[in-house]
C-alpha cells in the first residue's frame, strides 16, 4: 500500500498540478523569485500556503477499511462455524474415543464404529470373589455394576462433547477440535452402582455367614439354635465391596478373600436379631391399583432368649423360637377389598319404542365395566362419545328448544338419569348435572340428568378412597346401573332420596291455525297439557334403627309445563296470540271478502184512483226494499270457552 507523505502533499498545493515528484523540483525556483529585487510591476498577492495534510490521510483510511474487512470476515467465519457446529448433526472434527477417530460422523455411524472397534472396555469384565473355607463364590459383572454402556449411548455422549454451553462456547470448542485432536472417554461417565454391588455382596455374605457359624448358630424357619461358646466368623461386607470395586477398575478377574477368625466370645443377640428379624409389610396398591403382595414379619422373644443363654453352659444348645407376624393388610385381604361392595344399584323402565330402547342399550354397553380411580371424574359424553348412525344409533324423539323432534341417539338421557339416580344413593360427588326441560316419568322428581352432544354433559367424581366400577346393562325393557367399590364410610347405615315440590306451574294455551275452520268458530282443544314444577331434592342418611342422621339439600330442578294446544281459524289468531307471537309465525291479516252490492227494487208507479167519494183515498207509501245487512256472527271470547282441566300428574310419556 502506498502512503503519501505530508511533503508531497504540499508540492501538489503549489499550483502546478503535477505529481508529487515534480512538486519537489519546482520548489527551488519559487524560493529564487522570492529573493529578487522589487520592480515597479504591480504587486501580486503571494500564493497561500497549503494547509498541512491530516495525519494518515487517505492511506490511513484505506488501512482502516482493510482491517475492518478482515475482522468482518473473521466474525462471519466465526458465526458460520458456530452454526455449522450446532446444526451439522455430526461429531466435531478430530474427536476420538478409545483411540477410535469419530470426527465428522453421525451418532449412528460412530456407534457402529465403536462396536466394531470393541466397544466399552468394561464390556464382558467379570470379578469373582472366592471365600476361603467355603465353596460359595461372589460373581459381579461390569453390567451389574452399572459400568457397561451401549455403543449408541457412548456415541451420543461423544456427539455432545463441546456442545450445550452456549453459542460462543460451542463455536470455540468446534474450532479447537478443528485445529487439534481431542480424546473423549465415552464410557467412563459414572461411578460404580454401589447399591447394586452391595446387594450382591450382602446376599452372598448372609449365606456364607450362616455356613461359617454352623457350629454356633443354625437358623431355621421356626427357630434359631445356638451352641454356646463356639467360635464364630462373619464376612466383612465393606472389605468385600472394596475388593470388587478395585478389581472392576483394574480388570482383575479373580479375588481371594480370607475371613478373619475370632476367639469364642459372648453371643450378641443384637447380631442374631439383625440376621433374622423382619418387619411385616402390608400389601398395597401401586399407581394402577395392582396389588403389591404383603410379607410376614419374623421376631423372637429377646427377653426369653437372654434368660436361656444366661442359664446355658458352654456347649449347650439353646433354642430360640421364631414367630411369624402377619401384616395388618394381607395380599388376600387387599385383593378382596377391590369392588367388594355394591354401593348403589338402580333401574328404570323404558318405553316400547324399539329405536329408543336400542339407543339406551348402546350407551349402556359403552359404559359397562368402566373403572374410575379415586378422584377421577366420569363424563357421560366422554365415555359414550357422539351418538352417530355409524355406531348403530337411530332416530328417536328428543326435545329441542321445547319441541319434540327426531334426533339420532334420542333417549340416551334415560341412561344418564339412571346413573345419576344411582350416584345419589352411592353418596358420590356430582360435578355437573342438568335437569330435563319437562318432567321425566322414569325417575322420581328431581333425580334425572339430561345429556346431549356436545353439551350438556353429566359428570360425577369418584370421591371414595378406592376404585369404582360401573356395571350397566339392559334386560328386556329395563335398564340397570350398579356402582361397585369399597365402602369405608360407616357413619350411616343407608341413604334415602327425597324431593319437595315448591311450586306447580300451570300450563298455558297455545293456538295453531286450522285452515278447515271458519272464522269466528270456537277454538278446538287438540292436545291437553300438563303441569310443570319447581322442586328440591334432599339426601337423607339413616342409622341402622331408621333414625335420621342428616338431611342435606342436593339440587333444585325447574320443569316447564306442557301447554294446551288449541286449533282455530287463521283469521282468528290475533284474538289469542300477542303481537310478538304473531311475528314469530309471520302472520298476515287476510283480506276481507267483499260484500256484493244490492240494487234496490224500482218503486212501481201508482195509478190514481178515481174519486168515488168526497174523501180521497190515501196513496199508500211505498218504501224501496232496504239493502240487506249481512248477519254478523259475534267473535268468540276465549275466556268463555271452557278449557280442559290440566292433569295434576306429570306426563306419562318418558322424556327423551
Amino acid at each position: 500500500m502506498k502512503i503519501v507523505s505530508s511533503k508531497s502533499t504540499r508540492g501538489r498545493s503549489g499550483g502546478s498540478g503535477s505529481s508529487s515528484r515534480s512538486g519537489g523540483q519546482k520548489a527551488a525556483p519559487e524560493r529564487s523569485r522570492a529573493s529578487a529585487p522589487k520592480t515597479s510591476a504591480p504587486k501580486k498577492s503571494a500564493p497561500k500556503k497549503a494547509a498541512p495534510a491530516k495525519k494518515g490521510g487517505k492511506g490511513g483510511t484505506v488501512f482502516l477499511v482493510a482491517v475492518l474487512v478482515i475482522l468482518l470476515a473473521c466474525v462471519t467465519g466465526f458465526v458460520l462455524a458456530g452454526r455449522s457446529a450446532a446444526s451439522s448433526g455430526k461429531i466435531y472434527p478430530n474427536v476420538s474415543a478409545g483411540g477410535v477417530d469419530l470426527g465428522g460422523l453421525t451418532v449412528e455411524e460412530a456407534a457402529a464404529k465403536l462396536e466394531e472397534a470393541g466397544g466399552n472396555p468394561y464390556a464382558g469384565r467379570t470379578v469373582t470373589v472366592r471365600f476361603a473355607g467355603v465353596p460359595d463364590e461372589l460373581v459381579v459383572t461390569a453390567e451389574e455394576a452399572g459400568l457397561v454402556d451401549t455403543p449408541l449411548s457412548a456415541a451420543e455422549r461423544v456427539y455432545e462433547y463441546g456442545r450445550g454451553e452456549g453459542f460462543i462456547s460451542d463455536t470455540i470448542n468446534y474450532l479447537t477440535c478443528l485445529l487439534r485432536g481431542t480424546e473423549v472417554d465415552s464410557y467412563v461417565t459414572k461411578d460404580i452402582d454401589e447399591a447394586a454391588v452391595r446387594a450382591k455382596v450382602d446376599a452372598v455374605a448372609r449365606s456364607i455367614n450362616t455356613e461359617l457359624m454352623q457350629n454356633s448358630l443354625v437358623v431355621e424357619d421356626t427357630r434359631v439354635t445356638i451352641i454356646k461358646g463356639a467360635s464364630g466368623i462373619l464376612v466383612d461386607t465393606d472389605k468385600v465391596y472394596g475388593l470388587v470395586a478395585e478389581a472392576l477398575a483394574s480388570g482383575t478377574e479373580t479375588v481371594e478373600y480370607l475371613p478373619e477368625t475370632s476367639d469364642p466370645k459372648e453371643i450378641d443377640l443384637d447380631d442374631i436379631w439383625e440376621m433374622v428379624h423382619r418387619d411385616p409389610v402390608n400389601a398395597e396398591f401401586d399407581e394402577n391399583f395392582s396389588v403389591i403382595p404383603s410379607e410376614d414379619g419374623v421376631v423372637f422373644d429377646r427377653e426369653r432368649a437372654e434368660t436361656l443363654l444366661a442359664e446355658a453352659k458352654t456347649g449347650d444348645k439353646v433354642y430360640i423360637n421364631l414367630y411369624r407376624v402377619e401384616p395388618e393388610v394381607t395380599t388376600e385381604a387387599l385383593e378382596a377389598t377391590l369392588f367388594r361392595d355394591l354401593l348403589a344399584g338402580k333401574s328404570t323402565v323404558m318405553t316400547n319404542i324399539a329405536v329408543r330402547s336400542k339407543n339406551v342399550e348402546l350407551a349402556a354397553a359403552e359404559i359397562d365395566g368402566l373403572v374410575l380411580m379415586p378422584g377421577e371424574v366420569f363424563s357421560f359424553n366422554g365415555a359414550v362419545g357422539q351418538r352417530t348412525r355409524e355406531k348403530g344409533y337411530g332416530e328417536a324423539i328428543a326435545y329441542v328448544n321445547g319441541e319434540s323432534v327426531p334426533q339420532v341417539g334420542g333417549g340416551v338421557c334415560q341412561m344418564s338419569s339412571t346413573i345419576y339416580y344411582a350416584c345419589l344413593y352411592a353418596d358420590l360427588d356430582i360435578v355437573y348435572r342438568t335437569c330435563h326441560l319437562y318432567i321425566s316419568s322414569y325417575v322420581p322428581y328431581g333425580m334425572d340428568a339430561t345429556v346431549s352432544w356436545p353439551s350438556p354433559d353429566f359428570k360425577f367424581r369418584n370421591s371414595t378412597e378406592y376404585p369404582l366400577k360401573l356395571h350397566t346393562w339392559r334386560e328386556g325393557q329395563t335398564i340397570f346401573c350398579e356402582i361397585w367399590g369399597t365402602r369405608t364410610d360407616y357413619s350411616y347405615d343407608h341413604i334415602d332420596m327425597q324431593y319437595a315440590v315448591k311450586e306447580w306451574i300451570d300450563p298455558k294455551n297455545d293456538y295453531k291455525a286450522d285452515d278447515s275452520m271458519a272464522p269466528g268458530s270456537a277454538p278446538v282443544l287438540k292436545t291437553s297439557g300438563s303441569k310443570g314444577m319447581i322442586c328440591d331434592t334432599y339426601k337423607v342418611k339413616y342409622d341402622a334403627d331408621g333414625n335420621v342422621i342428616s338431611r342435606t339439600w342436593v339440587d333444585n330442578s325447574i320443569y316447564s309445563p306442557h301447554n294446551n294446544v288449541y286449533l282455530c281459524a287463521y283469521a282468528d289468531l290475533p284474538l289469542y296470540l300477542t303481537p310478538e307471537q304473531l311475528k314469530k309465525i309471520d302472520y298476515v291479516t287476510p283480506e276481507p271478502t267483499p260484500t256484493p252490492e244490492t240494487t234496490p227494487e224500482p218503486t212501481p208507479e201508482v195509478t190514481p184512483t178515481p174519486e168515488t167519494s168526497p174523501e180521497p183515498t190515501p196513496t199508500p207509501e211505498t218504501t224501496p226494499d232496504p239493502t240487506p245487512t249481512p248477519e254478523t256472527t259475534p267473535e268468540p271470547t276465549p275466556e268463555t270457552t271452557p278449557e280442559p282441566t290440566p292433569e295434576t300428574t306429570p306426563e306419562t310419556t318418558p322424556e327423551p
